[in-house]
C-alpha cells in the first residue's frame, strides 16, 4: 500500500463485489463480444453458459477458436476433439463476421491472424 490506497487486483475486486475470480474473469471475456453479436447469440436456440460465452470472448481476443485434443495416455491415439462452443454458435459468429465484412467493419479470424482490413480472414476456424 502507498498513501493508504490499495493497488488494483482482480482478486481483491472479485472479493469486494462478492463473486469468484473465475466469474470475474469470465465477465471480462464476455465483455469482449460485440453487442450485436451478443444479442444474436442470446436469440439462438442453444443453451448458453457463462463458460461458453467467455470462450467466444476469448476467441475474439485471440483471433481463433480453441479446441482441445484428448489422447490415450498409453498409446497417444487421438480419442476426441472438444470445442469450447458448438457448431451453431460458430456458424452464427461466421454469419455475423460476414455481415461486418460487407459493411466494411473491422474483422479478423483465420489461421490465428488478425485482419484489421477485413481482408481474406473472415471465418472463425473450427
Amino acid at each position: 500500500m502507498s498513501g493508504g490506497l490499495e493497488e488494483f487486483s482482480q482478486r481483491r475486486m472479485a472479493k469486494l463485489i462478492g463473486i469468484s475470480r473465475i466469474q470475474l474473469q469470465r465477465s471480462i471475456l464476455i465483455a469482449e463480444i460485440p453487442e450485436e453479436l451478443f444479442e444474436q447469440l442470446l436469440a439462438l436456440k442453444v443453451r448458453l453458459s457463462t463458460k461458453m460465452l467467455a470462450a467466444v470472448g476469448q476467441a475474439f481476443r485471440r483471433g481463433r477458436k480453441t479446441t482441445y485434443a484428448e489422447h490415450c495416455p498409453r498409446c497417444g491415439h487421438l480419442l476426441r476433439v472438444r470445442e469450447d462452443f458448438p457448431a451453431e454458435i460458430t456458424d452464427a459468429i461466421n454469419q455475423w463476421l460476414a455481415e461486418q465484412k460487407k459493411e466494411g467493419g473491422v474483422i479478423f479470424i483465420e489461421d490465428g491472424q488478425q485482419s484489421l482490413s477485413g481482408g481474406p480472414g473472415v471465418r472463425l476456424r473450427r
